[in-house]
């Protein structure tokens, strides 16, 4: 709150008179209710976006997520090999964050082989692997497993 020296320190830098503002001072006025209507209504808009962007995580969050089971272990049976890679294709969809490449379904799916299939897994894995998870660096076979 202006106090009355203030008041009238701030009349005599201006030039107005005791009977209200001058022209200068209602354009400096005026310009001032403007910008305060532009910031309020910038104000309103960002507020706005914080809303929906705090909707959007709370919906997310609520979601129940579904517990997916671990696809059962892959043994070479032919007659399994379909469901296998359909549980495969499901688990590597629900876990797409941490299996963001091909590459990474690929050794997920090897490290659920047992038997005759991890047998024909293993050597391709090491040499992945091995070569620091490289294909250009990896043998003809491991290429053509892990390609894109």
């Amino acid at each position: 709150m202006a106090t009355p020296a203030s008041s009238a320190g701030s009349r005599a830098t201006t030039g107005s008179s005791a009977s209200g503002p001058t022209s200068n001072q209602a354009t400096v006025l005026a310009a001032q209710a403007s910008e305060i209507q532009q910031l309020k209504e910038q104000m309103a808009e960002l507020i706005g976006q914080l809303q929906v962007q705090a909707a959007g995580a709370v919906a997310t969050n609520i979601a129940p997520k579904i517990q997916f089971k671990v696809p059962e272990l892959f043994n070479g049976d032919k007659e399994k090999l379909k469901p296998f890679l359909t549980n495969m294709d499901l688990y590597c969809r629900y876990n797409k964050q941490t299996l963001a490449t091909d590459q990474d379904k690929i050794l997920a799916a090897g490290m659920h082989m047992t038997r005759r299939a991890a047998k024909w897994m293993q050597p391709l894995t090491d040499d992945y692997l091995k070569n620091e998870n490289t294909i250009a660096k990896c043998g003809t076979e491991t290429k053509k497993t892990f390609k894109d």
